[in-house]
């Protein structure tokens, strides 16, 4: 630290660091959430056109089997994956500060974790395809498949963390760079494949697909440390980072398998019970909530090394202002595609599916519908994880797995793929209240401005899903009405004066770029 601090106007240079570290924090986070938007949105694009060109190709039937295959892989890697990603993002950030030998030993370290696992799993699968394509879904045609799965889960793994660790990093630009390489180049791949040898072509398309990122975006972090750094790295080193992550980590698997056993659990249910049929229509509308959930991440994978770095200096209400603009900004965009979504799920379903899925578009209405206490749920998730209350992410993660397990035995399996929409839409609105009263009342934070914007959103969902569901003419103008009216309730009623100050500043920011692109300062 500079000696000058120390003398008489020390109070007001340090008042001045701070309030720079501020600027530096907010800077670096809507930096991270526009590179993560990009990368989220292009790549999201890109899974959403393969989803809709292999639902056509494969047809109802053979798009619930390859769904039913990479639901099961998603678990799977999630296992393989030991939810080492956030723990990347929460010890790289502290890495940086030790010198970049830190960072190589996590690096290796996680590798090692997540091949050891993705090794049992290939195992497993290769052995017990057959009982599980039986016991589990009634479909022994899916054992051929299963066989070969491990090879997915260990390239989606793989591809899971090496993202997480450019993120952590804070390469964002790079991680996006590389991400739409690989699948620029793989699509065409899978869909020509698809083609030529049906749902099995399809499968391996998308192995091609993950193994490609997770090789591109691995020589990118291998690239972010110096020669040096990794030739410092002893095993001891590697094996000490190990338990650290691991030991960070171990609470948080169990919050890490929920969506992927979720997803996974569902698709057996409704195999069983009402046909692979189903499933092909459960999964083309959580396609396409999928795209737009991947949107809500441009918020949230950003706020943890914000939030990380932060608390280990900064006071309690201060951590609450970044919270909560962190959770305003993940609902402001998540609730604009869902709505428009929701708002038309009918007609969406039907351009770009055809007929063949028009009972897809209930499902959709729910998926959207859900959305905004998704938004909420993942804010005050990554926030608790960068403050390190792990214990109230496993807690809420539990409230959301017991409520869709208890409705989806009750209710949903009765229904289809509509009741199984609706079990997770009121999973989403209870985790996301439990989360909110934990915050509110137990960490002392700041919530109602989060509670507002809940409350608007909900309010304008339903109403707007009814009047635009009978033409294209009320389907425009319920959309601009309803849109009109809530961000208008939104910036004059949820947002805080300063909330307002940081998106005019931001917006006026991007407008001087525009308008001057080659300005420079001199």
């Amino acid at each position: 630290m500079n000696p000058a601090i120390t003398h008489s106007r020390g109070d007001a240079a340090l008042s001045k660091i701070a309030d720079d570290g501020r600027v530096s924090r907010s800077s670096r986070y809507l930096n991270g959430v526009c590179w993560t938007l990009v990368t989220n949105i292009a790549g999201s694009g890109f899974a959403f056109l393969a989803a809709i060109l292999l639902a056509r190709i494969l047809d109802p039937t053979g798009y619930g089997r390859y769904r039913t295959i990479t639901y099961l892989v998603g678990f799977c890697a999630a296992v393989a994956g030991f939810e080492l990603r956030d723990a990347m993002r929460r010890f790289i950030p502290t890495c940086k500060v030790e010198g970049t030998g830190g960072i190589a030993a996590a690096v290796l370290a996680a590798c090692a974790v997540v091949g050891g696992f993705s090794i049992l799993i290939a195992a497993g699968l290769m052995v017990f395809a057959s009982r599980i394509a039986e016991g589990a879904y009634k479909e022994p045609s899916l054992a051929g498949m299963l066989r070969w799965s491990g090879i997915l889960v260990t390239a989606t793994a793989a591809a899971a963390l090496m993202e997480a660790a450019l993120s952590g990093l804070e390469l964002y630009k790079v991680a996006t760079t590389r991400s739409l390489i690989a699948q620029a180049m793989a699509l065409p791949l899978q869909l020509l494949l698809a083609w030529r040898f049906g749902v099995m072509g399809a499968i391996w398309g998308f192995g091609i697909l993950l193994g490609s990122r997770a090789a591109l975006m691995g020589f990118a972090v291998a690239g972010a440390c110096s020669a040096s750094s990794w030739n410092a790295v002893g095993i001891r080193d590697v094996i000490a980072m190990a338990r650290r992550l691991m030991g960070f980590s171990l609470p948080l698997l169990i919050t890490a398998l929920l969506m992927p056993f979720a997803n996974w659990w569902l698709s057996a249910t409704l195999a069983r019970t009402s046909g692979i049929v189903e499933v092909g229509i459960f999964a083309v509308a959580y396609a396409l909530v999928q795209l737009v959930t991947t949107i809500m991440l441009a918020a949230g994978v950003p706020l943890m090394p914000v939030l990380a770095e932060a608390s280990t200096s900064e006071d309690p209400r201060t951590l609450a202002r970044i919270v909560s603009r962190g959770a305003v900004t993940i609902l402001l965009l998540l609730f604009i595609p869902a709505f428009v979504l929701g708002a038309n799920a009918h007609a969406v379903i039907l351009i770009l599916y055809g007929r063949h899925y028009a009972a897809a578009a209930p499902v959709l209405f729910q998926f959207a519908l859900a959305c905004v206490p998704l938004g909420i749920c993942e804010s005050l998730n990554r926030s608790s994880i960068a403050t390190g209350h792990v214990r109230l992410v496993v807690g809420g993660h539990l409230v959301w797995l017991s409520t869709i397990v208890a409705a989806v035995e009750f209710y949903g399996r009765f229904h289809g793929a509509v009741g199984c929409a609706q079990s997770f839409l009121a999973a989403e609105l209870i985790q996301s209240i439990y989360l909110v009263c934990i915050f509110h009342l137990y960490l002392r934070f700041e919530m109602h401005g989060i509670a507002k914007m809940f409350a608007i959103c909900s309010a304008a969902m339903v109403p707007a899903y009814f009047l635009s569901s009978v033409t294209t003419a009320w389907s425009l103008a319920a959309f601009l009405a309803t849109s009109l009216a809530v961000f208008s309730a939104l910036w004059h009623w949820s947002l805080g004066e300063a909330d307002r100050a940081i998106v005019s500043g931001w917006l006026n920011g991007i407008g001087m770029r525009l308008s001057f692109p080659r300005t420079r300062q001199v």
